[in-house]
């Protein structure tokens, strides 16, 4: 084998560091930059690799020359700034293509240059969410040099999970989370997630159905999430009232809802609950019935997701077990009316017709006639 063979032999390392991750090494054996072999199916994101952009921090070192190798920061336009080898975008690269475009790059100052790469620090993940949660918008998952995980863009939404401060990386659901959870009618089995793709290719439409992860515990309905992506929650045509129950009861639905308790109550106003509370709980929750309370004629107000209203009367029974005839649960946004019963109606009426004399005898009575 020649000289000039066997320096083409030599294999060029990757090593790939991240917080709480270990080390992952591979051993690449082309120094040409070619284009990864094979492709992921559309709905696969279990080898979805890593790929760079702004704010990534990368250790270089190259063998044999100090002066090439040190660390370096991913610049607002992609690039890369090396010293003695101008700059070199690595935008949209996976640590795989970044290694291999390197060794090509060093190929300009050295011969058959060997090239270790490793990402010592990822940027900060923003993601935009929209669709059927409480609180659309965009969020930012930011990854300091500890790997301990920042706060998204919302002061209220909840701190991530210990499995974020020991990955660096958040999942699907823990982002859904942050969004202050699905919307009673969301369509979990229709979550579209787009992506960007590698360099030159077009955005990525993945579908997710996150009812195999409550039903099946499917975790690969639940993937980690990238720099740039976009999630779309869909909304539901009709739930049955089982599937509602079991939405409000998983982990990425909130953890309370607000309804709103009028008329003959001891504290009207709007009550924050847990989910599946029924409407008994909830007049109990606003100090239960005045004397005045017509307890067989409840009114509860309902915003149905096609837009109408619907208004259904209901008789108190606080001995009934939840269900959807006489103790229906509520959902967010409901609204519960406590009429009056008939003596507190006659006697309000009764001073209605009395107020004009009423006020007549008190002037009379102010003037000393």
């Amino acid at each position: 084998m020649s000289k000039r063979q066997k320096s083409l032999a030599i294999a060029l390392s990757l090593t790939l560091v991240s917080p709480g991750d270990g080390m992952l090494q591979s051993a690449i054996a082309a120094p040409a930059l070619v284009p990864l072999s094979g492709s992921n199916p559309a709905n696969d994101l279990s080898t979805d690799l890593y790929r760079m952009g702004a704010g990534d921090r990368l250790k270089i070192t190259v063998y044999e020359a100090p002066e090439l190798s040190g660390d370096f920061e991913v610049l607002p336009d992609g690039t890369i700034s090396l010293p003695l080898a101008g700059t070199l975008s690595v935008q949209g690269l996976t640590l795989d293509e970044a290694t291999r475009a390197l060794q090509q790059h060093f190929n300009k100052v050295l011969r058959f240059p060997i090239v270790t790469l490793a990402l010592t620090n990822r940027r900060p993940v923003r993601v935009a969410i929209s669709g059927e949660v409480n609180r659309p918008g965009v969020y930012t998952v930011g990854l300091g040099v500890s790997g301990a995980l920042g706060q998204p863009n919302s002061p209220t939404a909840p701190t991530t999970s210990r499995r974020d401060l020991e990955t660096g990386q958040a999942t699907l659901t823990q982002v859904i989370q942050q969004a202050g959870g699905i919307t009673e009618t969301a369509d979990i089995r229709n979550v579209i997630l787009e992506r960007e793709g590698g360099r030159g290719q077009p955005r990525r439409r993945i579908e997710i159905n996150l009812w195999e992860l409550l039903q099946n515990t499917d975790l690969s309905q639940d993937p980690i999430l990238r720099d740039g992506d976009r999630i779309l929650i869909a909304r539901a045509r009709d739930l049955s009232p089982e599937e509602i129950r079991n939405l409000s009861q998983a982990s990425f639905a909130p953890a309370t809802i607000t309804v709103a308790v009028v008329g003959e109550v001891k504290a009207p106003g709007r009550i924050p609950l847990p989910p599946n509370t029924p409407v008994t709980q909830a007049v109990l929750a606003a100090g239960g019935f005045t004397v005045r309370a017509d307890e067989s004629a409840l009114e509860l107000v309902r915003l149905e997701p096609n837009g109408s209203v619907t208004r259904r009367r209901l008789a108190a029974n606080f001995s009934a077990s939840a269900n959807s005839e006489n103790n229906p649960t509520l959902r967010n946004g409901d609204t519960i009316i406590v009429t009056k019963n008939t003596a507190a109606s006659a006697s309000d009426a009764l001073s209605l017709f009395l107020a004009p004399f009423t006020a007549g005898f008190g002037l009379f009575r102010l003037l000393g006639l």
